[in-house]
């Protein structure tokens, strides 16, 4: 079974969201669509929060404008309450500025991406070796 991500970006950082899924699927990781839509007839909320528990990490995309997103927050609640890791991916942001709940979990700056993938990848190959 693939390794899933879920990103959870607002309407204004959906490149920055795009490019992040790009990078995750050619290193082999499974993105769901940054563009949130639903099938038609179906809730958008729906498609999230389906998305959201077949997810293995949620990746929050966080800029300065981002924080006070109602619907980031909203996925924010929703990943935690479903007990999913939550990583912040820090866009000319620093972790103080974080929503108070995010504050509290190691974050990677958007720089330190590449790195952090690579590892996601060896992490990901010893779950299935295992």
């Amino acid at each position: 079974m693939a390794y899933k991500i879920f990103i959870s970006s607002t309407q204004n950082d959906i490149e920055l969201a795009r490019d992040v899924a790009q990078r995750l699927e050619a290193a082999g990781v499974r993105v769901y669509p940054v563009d949130k839509t639903a099938v038609p007839g179906e809730r958008i909320s729906t498609s999230i929060n389906q998305s959201l528990r077949e997810a293995d990490e949620v990746f929050m995309i966080m800029t300065r404008d981002s924080g006070d997103s109602p619907g980031l927050i909203s996925e924010m609640g929703k990943a935690f309450s479903l007990r999913k890791p939550v990583t912040p991916i820090l866009v000319n942001i620093d972790l103080k500025n974080l929503p108070t709940v995010l504050s509290q979990v190691e974050g990677i700056k958007y720089g330190e991406l590449p790195d952090y993938i690579s590892k996601l990848v060896e992490r990901i190959a010893l779950e299935k070796a295992s």
